[in-house]
């Protein structure tokens, strides 16, 4: 069940369509995406079953964000570094957001990948 559809303090949407790629926003110290990463593997894992997260990592990466119980781990290929980051001039990436190879490639700043850029 898609409880964030419920909750009125939800930060942003999560995503739910497919994707085949996913790029990294670096906050410090640059405020860019600096590098992208093909997505291997989707595995849902409930908070201490089995998956690729242990409770270690769970502390770490969930509970300082959210109280959720079931997640969705993206399981990534080799990081590819963008020859050219594309510049933070605002304020950062929030949320899922589509774009293709080619826009990340090109794009100079976020402002830039945003306007071209799909969110559902």
């Amino acid at each position: 069940m898609d409880l964030d559809r419920f909750a009125d303090d939800v930060p942003y949407d999560r995503t739910r369509e497919s994707f085949d790629h996913l790029a990294l926003y670096r906050t410090a110290p640059v405020s860019a995406i600096t590098h992208y990463a093909p997505v291997t593997d989707r595995v849902e894992q409930r908070r201490g079953g089995p998956g690729p997260m242990d409770e270690a990592d769970w502390a770490a990466t969930i509970d300082p964000f959210s109280d959720e119980r079931v997640v969705v781990v993206f399981e990534l290929g080799d990081l590819v570094p963008l020859e050219r980051p594309v510049d933070g001039d605002g304020d950062g990436v929030r949320g899922a957001w589509y774009c293709t190879l080619d826009d990340l490639r090109t794009a100079a700043t976020l402002s830039e990948l945003a306007d071209g850029a799909e969110t559902r």
